[in-house]
């Protein structure tokens, strides 16, 4: 096996640089036969050792990574235009190539020996017209990476093999390279409506094109809001405690530019998921709704109106019935919550006219103590909510789970325990003189 893939790896080297001629000259046309039968193999072993081999020669030479970017943009765009049903498998292979090929954009035009044919021939042989070669420019660089990426990306429908490649990389390796960044908004909106891994990390890609490249789309307050469903909030918080998605809404939710009505959605509608989650999630959900009432002063009228009893904040326990039925009209003493859940549109929500009592439930009634502790914590009153009170910091809780909670109450030191003391050493768990008062009726067999 191992003879067989080093085989395959210097046949692919050696016909990599049969493409290299004389005078500096580096031959497109069959660097572009080349590629194109390693994408189209049917060979597994032999195409996967083939990518690993252009892998290490485009990470010195700009002249493999320009021709392969530019070679990846046109077959895909050949295979659209015609309809070539193997455009779908095809792509998968031109993701994989993308990703191995480092954003590294050089002049070719001087300097030191940057491109394979000036390594194999010398660069001073090379003349002067193929010192002028279109892979030589940064310029023409980065137009043939954006392009690849757009043919890939946007030249049809993305198959989710394809997604799970790029989306962990898009962010770091993929968008602070390209030319036109904002063309792929529309995609990452689409995206974030899957839910799961795969909407936070659109989400995460959606943000960055707010903040770092101007993209102005208010529409990702409504789509975000839509994935605080029932359904899809718990894959915020996966279990493994591994999800991005509660440091990605922290950063949608830090601006203070975000009107008053849409932080009072997010945050009575993840406090209401709270109500209902994994400890991890209850715990998460609890911290990205404080957060979301402090960085937003017009926002606190919730909790005044939790403290005071009133806005759907009740003393007694909430039963069931009374959730399902929180969007029913009502005036706040009558035990009725104002805040209408099933709305996916934040304006429709009527949240500031609710209240924040579900801090107070959790505190109370939630069967996990960690998730009672830290309900505690937060349920402050209205005046010290910025003055003696910071943000929670959400990336450890984004990083919560099961196992972590159980690490850090095994941690904790155990109470003491009041002990029972007993005439007689007991001879079994029931039988005893004291059960015949605990459990009348009962028989105990000796």
């Amino acid at each position: 096996m191992a003879a067989r893939s080093t085989v395959a790896s210097s046949s692919f080297a050696s016909e990599l640089r049969r493409c290299c001629l004389e005078g500096g000259r580096f031959d497109e046309d069959a660097f572009t036969k080349l590629l194109g039968s390693v994408l189209r193999s049917e060979d597994r072993e032999k195409r996967c050792q083939s990518v690993a081999s252009l892998a290490d020669e485009s990470a010195k030479f700009l002249d493999v990574r320009a021709c392969s970017w530019k070679t990846c943009a046109n077959l895909l765009h050949k295979m659209q235009g015609k309809g070539d049903p193997r455009r779908e498998k095809v792509a998968k292979q031109v993701a994989l190539v993308l990703l191995v090929l480092p954003a590294k954009f050089e002049d070719g035009t001087k300097g030191k020996r940057k491109a394979l044919v000036d390594s194999l021939h010398g660069s001073e042989k090379t003349t002067k017209e193929e010192k002028e070669s279109w892979w030589r420019k940064k310029s023409k660089q980065k137009l043939w990476f954006s392009r690849a990426w757009s043919e890939l990306l946007l030249g049809g429908s993305p198959d989710t093999a394809v997604l799970k490649l790029i989306l962990p990389r898009l962010r770091e390796d993929v968008l602070p390279h390209l030319q036109e960044p904002l063309m792929l908004s529309n995609l990452l909106l689409d995206l974030t409506d899957i839910g799961g891994a795969t909407g936070a990390r659109s989400l995460g890609a959606l943000l960055d094109l707010v903040q770092h490249h101007g993209l102005e789309c208010p529409r990702v307050y409504d789509k975000v809001y839509r994935l605080l469903d029932n359904k899809r909030f718990g894959s915020l918080f996966p279990r493994s405690g591994k999800g991005e998605g509660p440091i990605l809404l922290s950063r949608l939710l830090s601006s203070t530019h975000v009107p008053a009505y849409v932080a009072a959605a997010y945050a009575k509608r993840m406090a209401r998921r709270a109500t209902r989650a994994s400890p991890p999630a209850a715990i998460g959900g609890l911290a990205l709704a404080f957060n979301a009432l402090r960085r937003h002063v017009a926002c606190s009228v919730m909790l005044r109106r939790a403290q005071l009893g009133t806005g759907g904040s009740l003393s007694a326990p909430i039963p069931r019935q009374a959730l399902e039925e929180s969007h029913a009209s009502g005036s706040p003493d009558d035990g009725k919550d104002p805040f209408r859940d099933d709305q996916n549109d934040p304006a429709n929500a009527h949240a500031l006219e609710s209240s924040f009592w579900e801090v107070g439930l959790l505190k109370r009634k939630h069967y996990h103590p960690q998730v009672r502790a830290f309900a505690t914590l937060l349920d402050v009153e209205e005046a010290s909510l910025r003055a003696r009170t910071r943000d929670v910091d959400v990336e450890p809780l984004a990083q919560a789970s099961y196992t972590s909670m159980i690490r850090e109450s095994a941690r904790r030191p155990a109470k003491k325990l009041q002990m029972d003391y007993v005439e007689e050493v007991p001879n079994s768990l029931f039988g005893t003189s004291k059960d015949e008062n605990c459990f009348p009726g009962w028989a105990w067999p000796q």
